[in-house]
């Protein structure tokens, strides 16, 4: 039997994807680049980096707590596929009628492969997950407690931990791979089926969150500040610095634990009934804003350096317009999403694969 529905993690989903376009605007748009090191402004960037950054862990994670139970149809995946190709492809005739020099004639094959030729590295790597979650579910619902518990363990050692310390060891240190979504899909579903934390309160898991941000980005700043400080011929001081972003990438132990805390700190919210509809419309548009705002003539034209002038304003001025910015582009990607369902329910594209699926396929899972 299913359990309800859990409107907490749901909203971590939609968060998630905020963080998503914070983590944006600061890289590719620019803000990063433009700030004086270890300013003020600096200092503000990078702390909503270290918060935002484990953004992709969330998603991978909610992907494993939720599908531990949850029916696995091939339809979900060709579905999910539509959507992105629905967007490349659109987006793509779009810039070719108002913005043709901008577009080129590879770009048009592009936008129906999105898995083979994508922009959309998460997409990519989920794609390739989904073929394996049905052995992953096979694999964790036949084990024990303890056996799953030592498979998520080691993983994280040598995966996480091991290669933050000693470097790209297995291919996968900036943890943009289908290996490190496995992990997090493990350790989601390892979350909801054993619930490992359920004594860890909200606030306990709040306060843990804001402890392993603060460690993410105390050790970039005192990395960044080493060589200021002790003088770039100083051999350790540039050791140091090497370091410098270590803990602040997708496989960093941190940014792992960060992510972890929020979907316990996000499952025990009790959510009123008035927020539960907000969640409920807003949850199944968070990934279109991740493929609408990514595309490459999006990024291209619209994010790309345009929010350097950000690093002018005072700290808290900063980031209150990344945070505002983040939010705009969020509800902007909503509102061009509520047309793309509207035509999807039009066509009954989900009821057509369902049935398809079923007559083809039938109940394999």
């Amino acid at each position: 039997m299913r359990d309800e529905r859990n409107y907490g993690v749901d909203a971590l989903r939609i968060l998630a994807m905020l963080m998503v376009v914070v983590t944006h605007i600061l890289g590719v748009g620019g803000v990063f680049d433009a700030c004086e090191p270890l300013s003020p402004q600096y200092g503000v960037a990078w702390f909503l980096e270290a918060a935002c950054y484990c953004t992709v862990n969330c998603y991978a994670l909610i992907s494993g707590y939720a599908g531990i139970n949850a029916s696995y149809k091939y339809s979900n995946i060709v579905l999910l596929w539509l959507r992105v190709v629905f967007y490349t492809v659109s987006i793509t005739v779009l810039f070719g009628i108002f913005k043709p020099e901008a577009v080129r004639a590879t770009d048009y094959i592009k936008a129906f492969f999105p898995v083979m030729k994508s922009p959309y590295w998460y997409f990519t790597a989920y794609f390739a997950l989904f073929l394996f979650i049905p052995i992953l579910n096979k694999a964790i619902n036949a084990m024990t407690r303890e056996q799953v518990r030592a498979v998520v363990i080691g993983a994280v050692i040598f995966i996480s931990v091991f290669q933050t310390v000693f470097g790209d060891v297995f291919g996968t240190a900036e943890g943009s791979s289908t290996l490190w979504l496995i992990v997090l899909y493990m350790i989601g579903a390892y979350i909801r089926k054993f619930d490992p934390f359920k004594s860890l309160t909200a606030g306990k898991a709040l306060l843990g969150y804001l402890i392993t941000t603060t460690l993410s980005w105390g050790f970039k700043v005192a990395a960044d500040a080493a060589p200021l400080l002790l003088g770039e011929d100083n051999g350790f001081a540039m050791l140091i610095s090497s370091y410098s972003d270590r803990l602040i990438r997708h496989i960093s132990p941190t940014l792992l634990a960060s992510a972890v805390l929020l979907l316990i700190l996000f499952r025990q919210l009790s959510i009123p009934d008035p927020v539960k509809r907000m969640i409920k419309f807003l949850s199944p548009m968070a990934f279109s804003v991740y493929i609408i705002h990514a595309h490459p003539l999006v990024w291209d034209n619209f994010m790309d350096y345009r929010f350097s002038s950000y690093s002018l304003l005072p700290a808290p001025a900063l980031a209150i317009a990344v945070l505002g910015t983040a939010l705009f582009i969020f509800a902007v990607c909503c509102i061009c999403d509520m047309m793309r369902i509207f035509i999807f329910k039009r066509l009954k594209i989900k009821k057509r694969l369902e049935e398809l699926e079923k007559k083809y396929i039938g109940a394999l899972w």
